[in-house]
């Protein structure tokens, strides 16, 4: 499911349980101590999202004015400075390797169902897709079977309006990096994904408004148990994409928010949990509080 991978969660708890003195329920996050001189702030987003869903409170634009530094999972303005050659470059990535195609994957009647489904559901020309890995089919089918409004972007709206600040945007990895940590699915995996998606692709639908729902609720652990119920990737690929990750910017973090007021804006799947990033950082020694 597209959801999964727009917002990965492994929620819960740092002893596995949620109590009412520590909840997890909030998406922006106050960073302090260990001789920080100013405050850096952590806010959990839904990397895609419609419209009319997308909110922000007052606290949130106040202090992330307030930045020497904004810091996103990418630095969304890297493929626009890159120009042609990082867009032919991201679009190789989603290619498959030649020696395979797209019907040897997913079979003879899925490939069938895809090529009907592409022409007569959302309108789009099946030949663009031959050669595309099927987690980014899915992608794709999802976001535009189940939404017909227009969507928005945290990480869109946080690029604008830094720019409109004049505050710098730094990425804590590369779209190559990350796309990498995609394509680390088996395609094996990705085409039982697709697969899946056919079968039933208003189940995805389902999920998506329901994920919508309990994001703006700021539910993140209503938002664990309903990623729970999809048994979509393996406890490898939940390490590759949120613990692996998180360690790997945590040094970045520290190294930063030394220098400068950090708003550092990431899926919300990274804040939370044994791996997550704020447990990560109370374990080097910080504070981090819900901003309420």
């Amino acid at each position: 499911m597209m959801l999964l991978i727009l917002m990965p969660f492994c929620l819960q708890a740092q002893d596995g349980s949620t109590s009412e003195e520590d909840s997890w329920n909030h998406l922006f996050w106050k960073i302090e101590g260990q001789g920080l001189k100013n405050a850096s702030y952590l806010y959990g987003t839904i990397h895609v999202i419609p419209k009319d869903s997308f909110y922000l409170d007052k606290s949130v634009t106040r202090l992330f004015k307030k930045a020497d530094k904004i810091v996103m999972e990418i630095d969304p303005s890297e493929m626009q400075s890159g120009g042609l050659g990082a867009l032919v470059n991201s679009f190789r990535g989603m290619l498959m390797p030649k020696d395979t195609s797209l019907q040897s994957l997913i079979g003879d009647q899925a490939f069938l169902s895809l090529q009907r489904f592409m022409k007569d559901s959302i309108d789009t020309p099946f030949p663009l897709y031959q050669r595309m890995r099927p987690i980014y089919i899915s992608q794709y089918i999802s976001t535009e079977y189940c939404t017909e409004e227009e969507l928005d972007s945290y990480e869109i709206r946080f690029m604008e309006m830094a720019e409109d600040k004049g505050i710098p945007i730094i990425g804590l990895e590369t779209a190559t990096e990350q796309a990498d940590v995609l394509n680390s699915i088996s395609l094996t995996e990705q085409a039982e994904m697709l697969t899946d998606v056919l079968s039933n692709p208003q189940k995805s639908c389902e999920q998506m408004e329901e994920m919508v729902s309990l994001y703006r609720r700021q539910d993140l652990i209503g938002l664990s148990e309903l990623i729970g119920e999809a048994d979509e990737f393996s406890e490898r690929m939940d390490n590759a994409l949120l613990r692996d990750r998180n360690q790997n910017w945590i040094p970045k973090l520290a190294d930063w928010m030394n220098e400068e007021s950090l708003f550092i804006a990431v899926g919300a799947g990274h804040l939370i949990g044994p791996d997550g990033l704020i447990v990560l950082l109370r374990n080097m020694g910080y504070t981090v509080s819900p901003v309420i």
